[in-house]
C-alpha cells in the first residue's frame, strides 16, 4: 500500500495514542506536556538565544510558557517572525512535504532535530494553543485547536509587548478529552 501521511492522518494518530508523545494521560503525562515546552526554552538559554524562561499556571487548566528571545533557531536571512508556522504543525513530517525546508534547525515534523521537542504534538494535544511572538517591533499571532489553525496568520502589528525587544508567549490548554479531567498542572 502506496499511502502517504496527509496532516490530517498524522493529528488522528497522536490524538489516537497521546501517551506515545507525552508518557500517559494523567498527572505525569501533563508534566512531560509542560517538560517539552520547558526544554525548548533551556536548550534556547544555552545557545543564548533567550534570557528568560517565565511559566504560569493558570486557573483555567491552561499553561502559560513565555521567553524573552526566539527559543527556536531562525536563519538570519529571514524574518524572525516569518517561520513560526512550521515549529507548530505536523505536516512537515509527511514525506515530500515542501512546507519545511531541509536546513539547519528547522523541525522535522512532530520531532525538532535541534531541540528534541514534540511542539506540532503539543499542539495537536491541546484543545487550544495560542501563541503571541514580537520582534523588532512587530507582532505575530495564531489560534489552533486540536492542532489545526483556527484562523490565518494575524496581521503583523506594532508590537505591545514591553521590556523587551522579542519573545514568545505559548499558552495551551490539554484537552480534556485526552486526558483526565481532574488532572491539572501542579
Amino acid at each position: 500500500m502506496d499511502h502517504k501521511l496527509t496532516q490530517e492522518d498524522l493529528r488522528r494518530m497522536i490524538r489516537r495514542r497521546p501517551g506515545m508523545y507525552v508518557g500517559g494521560r494523567d498527572e505525569f503525562g501533563l508534566g512531560i506536556f509542560l517538560e517539552h515546552l520547558l526544554v525548548l526554552g533551556f536548550n534556547a538559554v544555552r545557545s543564548g538565544r533567550v534570557r528568560a524562561i517565565c511559566v504560569d499556571l493558570l486557573a483555567d487548566g491552561a499553561c502559560r510558557v513565555s521567553f524573552d528571545g526566539s527559543p527556536w533557531p531562525l536563519p538570519p536571512w529571514t524574518a524572525p517572525l516569518e517561520s513560526l508556522e512550521p515549529w507548530f504543525m505536523v505536516d512537515a513530517f509527511a514525506p515530500g512535504s515542501s512546507d519545511v525546508p531541509p536546513m539547519l534547525g528547522t523541525p522535522s515534523g512532530i520531532r525538532c532535530r535541534d531541540s528534541d521537542v514534540y511542539l506540532g504534538a503539543i499542539n495537536v494535544l491541546s484543545s487550544r494553543l495560542d501563541v503571541i511572538a514580537w520582534s523588532k517591533g512587530q507582532t505575530w499571532r495564531r489560534r489552533y485547536r486540536e492542532g489545526v489553525a483556527e484562523e490565518g496568520v494575524l496581521p503583523l502589528t506594532p508590537s505591545e509587548a514591553s521590556g523587551t525587544d522579542s519573545g514568545v508567549h505559548i499558552t495551551c490548554t490539554p484537552d480534556d478529552s485526552l486526558f483526565s479531567p481532574t488532572v491539572r498542572f501542579s
